[in-house]
């Protein structure tokens, strides 16, 4: 079983990727961020992507993603994908970025 988690949750394409994790028999879903004034955050993530309660409730701390994910796989902005390599590499947690607009710094930024 892989260990996902997934920043940005209460976005289009984190619903989209908690929706995706709960089809798939080897992923599970483990912890759920949004940015900390979303009127998601303490909210159940499965509910707010539509597919029911799943019991991992979203929160405000991205720092909490990371320790206990296999796979962090972040949609959110530029700024937020950069912070987020940053604390996959202190913690060593394997990351998909799929965020878009990222500029030639920033992506030297990620490769570094």
């Amino acid at each position: 079983m892989i260990k996902i988690a997934i920043p940005g949750s209460g976005g289009r394409m984190g619903g989209m990727l908690i929706r995706a994790i709960a089809t798939a028999p080897d992923l599970e879903l483990v912890a759920a961020t949004d940015l900390p004034d979303s009127p998601f955050i303490g909210r159940d993530a499965g509910e707010v992507a539509q597919i029911g309660a799943n019991g991992v409730m979203i929160g405000s701390d991205p720092e909490a993603l990371f320790g206990v994910a296999d796979v962090v796989i972040d949609f959110t902005s530029p700024a937020a994908s950069l912070h987020h390599a940053s604390l996959a590499a202190a913690k060593g947690t394997a990351t998909v970025i799929g965020t878009t607009g990222l500029g030639a710094e920033e992506e030297a930024a990620l490769k570094a």
